[in-house]
This record gives structure tokens, C-alpha cells and sequence, in this order.
């Protein structure tokens, strides 16, 4: 059993990560206008920090899919939380914009409140740090990883099987209408 929550909570971090790190590749631009929106970096370094993030965001994709220095990993995604939870507090403060588009430009359950849902998430992963380490295999790593992709791609498209379904019977309401 405590394999099995192990194995959910990185699988969790990992889908999460990766549906944050597919929205950012999908338009690297528009990531770097909300670090803009931040207001702590000069302009020139807008879209090369854009970069470093979506970089970051891949090691740690691999890093919980796979277990390798999982101490580390729990470590270092707290506190690029903690320093994206403050980054937020003060873009609220200044701007009074609370959501974020982390997630893309959808307002889903992810980007709604980025700052409860960092502290949710610092929570996970201190409960996933004094969890024991898993052993890499590769096996695992990846079915690790195909399984939060999966999640990912899930998570993605299943709003646009219910918007293509609501137009549909959109047409389907318009076309009995003209008959």
C-alpha cells in the first residue's frame, strides 16, 4: 500500500508537470508575457527565463517518473512552488490577478488559484519526502512516465470532446430548426 501512494504521488507530479510543460512549449510566447507579468525581471530576459522554466520543467518530468535522486527532486519542486507562490502573491497584490496560466490558457481547476494550489501541492510533496525512496527500474520508470502522459493527454483533450460534442448538437438543434 505504501508503494502503490508512492507511486501515485509521483505519478500526480510528473502528469502535472507535464501538462504544465506542454501547454509553455505550445506557445513559449505567451509564457514569457505572464513572467512578464511578474514584474522581477528585466525585459531581455523574458524569453530565455520562459526557456530555463521549460527546461526545468522536463528534468523534473524524469526525475519523478524515474526516482533518481528523489530527495532532491521533492526539495527542488518545493521550492520552485514556494518561489512561484510568491511571485503570485505579490502579481495579485500588484495587479489584482489572482489565476495564472501555468496550465495553459483554459481556466481549469489548475489555474484557477495557483497560490492554494501551490501550498496543496508543497503539501504532497512533504508528505512524498519522508515517504521511503523507490529503486529506479526501468520498468517502472517507464510506466511512470507513459502513465502521466497519459493523465496529461487526458487532462488536455477531454474538454474538447465535450466542446465538439456541445457543437454538435448545436448543428444538430440549427438543422432541425430549418427543416
Amino acid at each position: 500500500m505504501l508503494l502503490f501512494c508512492i507511486y501515485v504521488l509521483d505519478i500526480l507530479f510528473a502528469a502535472l508537470f507535464f501538462v504544465s510543460l506542454w501547454n509553455k512549449l505550445a506557445n513559449v510566447r505567451n509564457f514569457s508575457y505572464e513572467i512578464a507579468s511578474y514584474k522581477v525581471l528585466p525585459s531581455s530576459l523574458y524569453y530565455a527565463s520562459a526557456i530555463v522554466m521549460i527546461v526545468i520543467e522536463f528534468i523534473l518530468i524524469l526525475l519523478f517518473s524515474s526516482a533518481f535522486i528523489s530527495r532532491w527532486t521533492e526539495v527542488c519542486t518545493i521550492l520552485v512552488l514556494i518561489i512561484f507562490t510568491i511571485l503570485a502573491w505579490k502579481k495579485k497584490r500588484i495587479s489584482g490577478v489572482v489565476s495564472c496560466h501555468c496550465f495553459g490558457t483554459k481556466q481549469g481547476v489548475l489555474n484557477r488559484s495557483p497560490i492554494k494550489r501551490n501550498l496543496v501541492l508543497i503539501g504532497f510533496l512533504v508528505i512524498r519526502f519522508f515517504l521511503p525512496e523507490r529503486e529506479f527500474e526501468f520498468v517502472s520508470f517507464y510506466n511512470v512516465l507513459i502513465f502521466s502522459a497519459t493523465l496529461s493527454f487526458i487532462y488536455e483533450f477531454y474538454p474538447l470532446k465535450s466542446n465538439l460534442k456541445r457543437k454538435v448538437i448545436e448543428l444538430d438543434a440549427t438543422h432541425d430548426h430549418h427543416t
